[in-house]
């Protein structure tokens, strides 16, 4: 058996969401892109940080809205106690309060739930690279991070397709609905 060689390295995903069928529908998204193993998946703030200091994973997928300790503060203490694991937040509510938090706590990307079907693939290829990714309002906003960060592996993953959307389209329509659905079911309250 022949080692991989560095582009073909498999990407090493947490994922943090207290709605069982939305981790599922993350799931399905990431692993319909190719090249991305998801080691676990939490549903609170302290378990998040727990799973990636003993996982050691190459990004943490955080929802902004997790009980217990929320992704913001989850976001934080995972930047400190694992440097290397880059943080991707998702939030229903696209506040640009948010993605400021989100920025505070070391995040290194924010993607707004409506527009997770589009922009997660691209958002996680982007931070694993060593840049930024913040989606706000249907745009994204990328830059380079400063040469204090902790620079990327050099065996970054590669093999992610970008855009999964034109092989799930069924998927992401569903995702979208049901994004919309939770939304309004939260606004009902």
């Amino acid at each position: 058996m022949t080692a991989k060689a560095p582009s073909s390295r498999r990407v090493r995903v947490l994922l943090a969401d207290d709605h069982v069928l939305v981790r599922r529908a993350l799931r399905q998204l990431l692993e319909s892109a190719g090249g991305v193993d998801v080691l676990a998946e939490v549903s609170d703030g302290p378990t998040a940080i727990a799973e990636a200091q003993r996982l050691c994973p190459d990004a943490v997928i955080l929802d902004i809205a997790l009980p217990c300790l929320d992704g913001v503060q989850a976001a934080a203490a995972i930047r400190l106690l694992c440097p290397k694991t880059k943080v991707l937040l998702l939030s229903f509510d696209e506040d640009p309060v948010y993605v400021h938090r989100a920025m505070l706590a070391g995040a290194a990307g924010f993607v707004g739930k409506s527009r997770v079907d589009r922009w997660l693939i691209p958002a996680l290829r982007r931070v694993l690279a060593g840049q930024t990714f913040f989606s706000l309002s249907g745009t994204y906003h990328t830059r380079k991070l400063p040469a204090s960060a902790p620079s990327p592996s050099p065996s970054a993953p590669l093999g992610l397709r970008d855009s999964p959307r034109s092989t799930h389209a069924p998927f992401t329509t569903w995702l979208s609905r049901f994004w919309h659905r939770l939304r309004s079911a939260r606004q009902l309250g």
